[in-house]
């Protein structure tokens, strides 16, 4: 499995408690993380990051070839204030329900 993170914590190669082995790629934009995403078992693993994590979502929307499992760690959602935000909401809403929150 390769997973493709914007945290550098997650070591290179990596290994798992039941054995499995991987590799890691870090990437900060959604550009490099799709270019570094192209083997079909990638994961992509954002950390702190929402527009990163929407922006991998989107992509995969967009184009179907680029879709792949996203996990997001620990994303700080505001409540939104303006009715431009209110709008934007439902979209993000759509959004993260792709997404595997942890």
């Amino acid at each position: 499995m390769h997973i493709v993170t914007n945290m550098a914590a997650i070591p290179s190669p990596w290994r798992a408690r039941d054995g499995r082995t991987g590799a890691r790629s870090l990437a900060r934009t959604v550009w490099a993380s799709l270019m570094a995403g192209r083997p079909r078992d990638t994961v992509f693993v954002t950390n702190c990051d929402p527009d990163l994590t929407m922006g991998l979502v989107l992509a995969g929307l967009i184009w179907p070839p680029a879709r792949r499992p996203v996990a997001a760690f620990d994303l700080v959602l505001r409540r939104p204030a303006t009715r431009k935000a209110r709008l934007l909401h439902v979209v993000k809403r759509a959004l993260l329900s792709r997404v595997d929150l942890a």
